[in-house]
């Protein structure tokens, strides 16, 4: 067995180098309190901003889904509608004021749809309600892509079902601009619009382009049928082109 190591007092009296790195730093701290203090209340003075601001938020979002719900569940249709309306009007900017917009438009373009299909009935004078909740809708800053594109192709649709083809196509047209998966659905409808406003090389330009990004889905079969249609002499015949 060795003998123990001789302990030089003096050796332990000197700081090791993590010793004197500590020291120095208290050191720099103290010399700077004032500048260090300022700097720790800053950040806990933004991070209890930060944590307000969250919870306030949270306490919207609950507060408005629940005021959703409680309008969502009533049962006469026009003291419903009424009511989602006036919900729209005074929730705050968040996802269920969105939904609300969503569900009036759906409704009324419903509305709308049905009286256009069925001759016997009346279609609804005045404001084309489906186009100005689908509007609405637009206004929240939230809308992820996809949405916004299937928001945009509804707006069209809204439009077409009242006779307003230059403002669908527009909308149809926006919506094809947008990065989501309704992309060809966009442009589809595009090219139908064109159609319908008599120019056919437009047409055919947007559904030669559905054929090809397109290729292999309902979108694609779609587009090669409708240039058909427009080649067909038969379809010309009848049209007097």
């Amino acid at each position: 067995m060795g003998k123990p190591p001789k302990i030089d007092r003096k050796t332990l009296k000197q700081p090791d180098e993590f010793v004197a790195s500590g020291r120095s730093f208290v050191d720099v701290l103290v010399d700077h309190r004032k500048t260090v203090g300022t700097l720790v209340a800053l950040i806990c003075a933004t991070a209890a901003v930060y944590y307000s601001f969250s919870w306030w938020s949270q306490r919207q979002l609950d507060k408005g889904w629940l005021g959703y719900l409680e309008v969502s569940k009533m049962e006469k249709p026009e003291e419903k509608w009424a009511a989602m309306a006036g919900f729209f009007e005074s929730a705050s900017n968040l996802r269920p004021r969105f939904q609300a917009a969503i569900d009036l438009a759906d409704h009324y373009f419903a509305e709308l749809k049905a009286a256009v299909e069925d001759p016997k009935k009346e279609k609804p004078a005045g404001e084309n309600l489906a186009v100005k909740w689908y509007s609405n809708a637009l206004s929240y800053g939230g809308l992820l892509p996809m949405e916004r594109q299937l928001v945009l192709i509804n707006l069209g649709q809204s439009y077409e079902l009242s006779g307003d083809r230059e403002n669908a196509k527009a909308q149809y047209e926006a919506a094809a601009g947008v990065d989501g998966e309704a992309k060809g659905l966009a442009l589809l409808n595009v090219g139908r619009l064109y159609e319908l406003l008599g120019d056919t090389a437009k047409a055919k330009e947007n559904y030669d382009k559905v054929a090809k990004d397109f290729a292999g889905t309902e979108y694609a079969r779609l587009a090669k049928n409708y240039q058909r249609a427009i080649d067909s002499p038969l379809i010309k015949e009848l049209s007097g082109k």
